[in-house]
């Protein structure tokens, strides 16, 4: 666990690392915009990683247990349920097991690519911070040798690649969701949770990053708290502050970006029907989630994702 003096000093350098969005310049050729895309994601991301972030990552997200790896002589303050009996015994004098932590283990990112991550009035849409959350959990599991997987659903399964080490990995999994283009409509969350839950070895870090768009009828939050009981989850909302606070006034017609050619309302106020129910969407959402006992944060697209998340971290780090 990191001391205090060495989580301040993360927690300063991550707070001077924030800075605004940086878009992509425009290319003729989709694989050079996809390669920049990649590319800006990876300097963002490793800018302060190697000593910062991935220290507490590590921190907040332990490997599955200790494990043994050899005795020694006792010492005043050691902790006596360490004690080896048996050596202590045989030698006369007391000796102690010492255990090394496992780390390695399994980090899977489920990554929501459906219509509705597109929305965006903040510079950079859902599925823009999606990615870019992607990428720095990605490459932080990687520094700390963890296999690192991915999978993205909108309303199928749309993309999944096996977990694997390196970075390489982690820059292959960003080339591919960048260059995703879903298939189907709609956000089948249940879905995507439960082919996460058959694909991995119980015990592993899964990360839900989605807007959690649903309809109420969806029970995406038995699914989370199913997959809860078998891996270490943290769900991620991300979202567009302007989805729950649209203008009033004025008529405007609106259309179900999940649902092509389906027209919602037409000519209502704008602000009036569309925010009580975006109001009361978000405003459930919290106790939703945190109904699943899983860990999450709620991350605007119009503020830096890294406080949420360092607050997150903070206090996992001081449940364990």
């Amino acid at each position: 666990m990191a001391s205090r003096l060495s989580l301040t000093l993360w927690i300063d350098g991550l707070l001077r690392w924030i800075t605004p969005f940086q878009p992509v310049l425009p290319t003729n050729d989709p694989w050079d915009a996809i390669h920049q895309q990649v590319r800006a994601i990876e300097v963002r991301a490793r800018g302060q990683l190697r000593e910062q972030f991935s220290g507490e990552f590590r921190s907040a997200f332990r490997g599955r247990g200790l494990e043994f790896s050899d005795i020694r002589a006792y010492l005043p303050g050691d902790d006596v349920r360490f004690i080896d009996w048996n050596v202590t015994a045989r030698r006369g004098a007391p000796f102690i097991k010492q255990f090394v932590e496992e780390r390695e283990q399994t980090v899977f990112l489920l990554v929501d690519v459906s219509a509705s991550a597109s929305f965006g009035t903040t510079g950079r849409s859902v599925r823009d911070m999606s990615l870019e959350l992607a990428g720095l959990l990605g490459f932080a599991a990687a520094l700390n040798n963890d296999r690192v997987g991915a999978a993205a659903f909108a309303g199928e399964l749309e993309y999944s690649l096996q977990p694997r080490k390196g970075t390489r990995q982690v820059l292959r999994i960003l080339h591919d969701l960048l260059a995703l283009k879903p298939r189907s409509g709609g956000t089948n969350l249940p879905a995507a949770i439960e082919y996460a839950s058959r694909l991995l070895r119980r015990g592993s870090v899964v990360f839900i990053i989605s807007d959690f768009l649903a309809d109420e009828s969806d029970a995406w939050d038995v699914a989370l708290r199913r997959l809860g009981m078998q891996h270490d989850v943290v769900a991620l909302a991300v979202y567009d502050p302007h989805e729950a606070a649209l203008p009033s006034g004025g008529f405007v017609s609106l259309r179900d970006s999940e649902r092509e050619g389906t027209i919602v309302r037409e000519a209502e106020p704008a602000g009036r029907v569309l925010q009580e129910a975006s109001a009361a969407r978000f405003a459930e959402l919290p106790r939703r989630l945190r109904a699943t006992n899983v860990d999450f944060a709620l991350l605007p697209t119009d503020q830096p994702y890294l406080r949420p998340l360092l607050t997150l971290f903070r206090a996992r780090t001081h449940r364990q």
